[in-house]
Formats: C-alpha cells, sequence, structure tokens
C-alpha cells in the first residue's frame, strides 16, 4: 500500500527518497531493506545495482574456468538514512 504522501508536491531528486517526500514522517523513521557489497577497491559497503551484471562484467574480467566472491550484506535503514550515503 502505497504511503499518503505520494500526493506531496515536489519534483526531483532533493523532494523524494526512495518510499517517501522528504517532508513525510516516515521518511526519517521508517526502514526499508537494501542490499550492499563489499567493494575491495574502495575498502567500502556499497549499495548493489538492480542488476547484479552490473557489479562485474564476467566476460570482461575472468578467464575461463576463474572465479570470484562477491560479499553482500542486508541493509535496513531509512530513505533519509539511504540519501545521506550520497554525501559520503
Amino acid at each position: 500500500m502505497a504511503c499518503k504522501c505520494i500526493n506531496m508536491c515536489g519534483y526531483g531528486d532533493d523532494s523524494w527518497g526512495k518510499h517517501h517526500h522528504v517532508k513525510c514522517e516516515k521518511y526519517e523513521t521508517e526502514k526499508h531493506s537494501y542490499l550492499f557489497y563489499y567493494e575491495d577497491a574502495l575498502s567500502a559497503w556499497i549499495p548493489a545495482p538492480d542488476k547484479i551484471e552490473n557489479i562485474c562484467s564476467a566476460v570482461d574480467n575472468l578467464e575461463p574456468d576463474e572465479e570470484i566472491e562477491i560479499k553482500f550484506r542486508r541493509v535496513d535503514m531509512t530513505d533519509k538514512q539511504l540519501n545521506d550515503l550520497s554525501d559520503e
């Protein structure tokens, strides 16, 4: 079920989180699950893209029969916390 904030005015990236309008009380309180992966080159956990293939192109980066490991973890956070990650 959609939140009532779907009817709030506001356009652009600064007005909306992934689930709520920035003026909605749930923007800072309601947590959602997100998938993160560990990026060795940055020594950091990064939000996973919608398509896992975008993390590593096996055709371009791997030799035949070569294996890689990608670490994933679930992180529960609010829209505000997720949006604040882009500032870091």
